[in-house]
């Protein structure tokens, strides 16, 4: 469970399903291109990926168990040489009233050991079902990716530069805003310290810039510093000042967050992180500035060698807001795993997720996934799951959907 209740965007969420995860860096795209998450209850789904030290190899074919009925095809190629590659796919999503195609290459240069360079182009064509015959498509669209980075032995850098045009819409990914530049530098370094108290510190920087494409109207930007220290007692101090200014609502908004965090894990069994952050930022439903506390918590640790578990909890507090029916002031987010390896070839995984941010009469949200895993052999695995969602609403108790599924692969 994620806190995203004051994102600007719909909420991405995480893909779980064995059968897209597997295997997933086959079609060498990101969620930008392929976000899974689209496909709700696929009726059938066929794939086939290879790799060696000369190519990778991905296809995928789905079809929705949807009102829509939509079909979901990738095919992805990867030729590599000593140090360059090549990354190509083809993206297609369609119905009976439409049509989406997506080409994308990805070429990128490895100029020595330290440094290397990418390109990347992605074309979308998308028809309607009358323009289809006549190969008139309704929009075209384009995104542009250029990076650079370099590593030493203690020191990162990227450089990266991007521009997407209006109408750029992969029907299969998940892309938010359109038309507008973006620039960000991220520089790393780390630092040996010799004392009594410390042993290291990284020390890192990122900025960000957006421009609108069309007038070079400043959309957002963003800068973060950070800093961590390692200790010599298995603790760590970590540090972040950010500040950005973002045009939202026709208006530009100033947000300033600091945080303090710290972690230790000196017990193998029981190591703790906990992270105190505070600040101001936009509520976007509202077009406001609003001060707000954030306290992050979590416990995890290996309790033998064929068990471990993992417990967090986000509590968020809004200082100035009045309570409403769609904007909570105060709430908790939580996640509960444990995994159990019961043999090297037979393991169980269960998790439980918490959240009681309240908005239009839902009090509490609950979910709890079941995850077992049997690998027959080399070439053999079974895959085995359960998952339920639960929503409070008004004193009842409502599922939202039960799921089991079985995989064999």
């Amino acid at each position: 469970e994620v806190d995203e209740h004051n994102s600007i965007n719909a909420p991405s969420l995480a893909e779980n399903r064995f059968f897209f995860t597997e295997d997933v860096d086959a079609y060498g795209v990101s969620n930008d291109l392929f976000y899974s998450r689209n496909i709700v209850q696929p009726l059938f789904a066929f794939k086939i990926t290879d790799s060696n030290g000369n190519y990778n190899l991905g296809f995928l074919s789905t079809k929705d168990n949807d009102e829509n009925a939509d079909v979901y095809n990738i095919l992805a190629f990867k030729p590599k040489w000593n140090n360059a590659s090549v990354q190509l796919s083809y993206l297609n999503r369609m119905n009976e009233n439409y049509q989406s195609h997506v080409f994308h290459i990805n070429p990128s240069w490895q100029i020595n050991t330290h440094q290397w360079i990418w390109f990347e182009l992605n074309i979308s064509h998308n028809y309607s079902a009358e323009n289809w015959l006549s190969k008139q498509p309704v929009n075209n669209g384009y995104f542009g990716k250029l990076g650079y980075g370099a590593v030493f032995d203690d020191f990162f850098v990227r450089l990266k530069m991007q521009k997407i045009s209006k109408d750029f819409d992969p029907k299969m990914g998940y892309v938010n805003l359109t038309g507008f530049s973006q620039f960000n530098a991220m520089i790393w370094k780390e630092t040996e310290l010799k004392n009594k108290i410390f042993n290291k510190m990284e020390s890192s920087y990122f900025g960000n810039v957006e421009l609108e494409k069309e007038t070079d109207k400043l959309l957002n930007q963003y800068q973060n510093f950070g800093i961590d220290f390692s200790t010599n007692f298995d603790l760590g101090i970590s540090a972040n000042i950010s500040q950005g200014r973002e045009f939202y609502a026709e208006s530009y908004f100033n947000q300033n967050m600091h945080s303090l965090g710290f972690k230790q894990t000196s017990l193998g069994f029981l190591q703790v992180h906990m992270t105190f952050t505070n600040g101001e930022r936009i509520l976007y439903s509202l077009s406001k500035m609003c001060q707000f506390k954030t306290l992050q918590f979590g416990v995890f640790g290996d309790v033998s060698k064929f068990a471990s578990y993992s417990i967090s909890a986000d509590k968020t507090r809004y200082l100035n807001l009045v309570k409403s029916e769609n904007i909570d002031d105060e709430y908790w987010v939580g996640n509960l795993d444990i995994s159990l390896n019961l043999s090297n070839n037979l393991s169980l995984k269960n998790g439980i997720r918490y959240d009681d941010f309240e908005y239009a009469g839902i009090v509490k949200h609950f979910g709890f996934f079941s995850n077992f895993h049997y690998q027959m052999n080399n070439n053999v695995d079974i895959y085995l799951g359960y998952k339920t969602s639960t929503n409070e609403i008004e004193n009842r108790s409502i599922a939202d959907y039960k799921t089991v599924f079985l995989k064999v692969g």
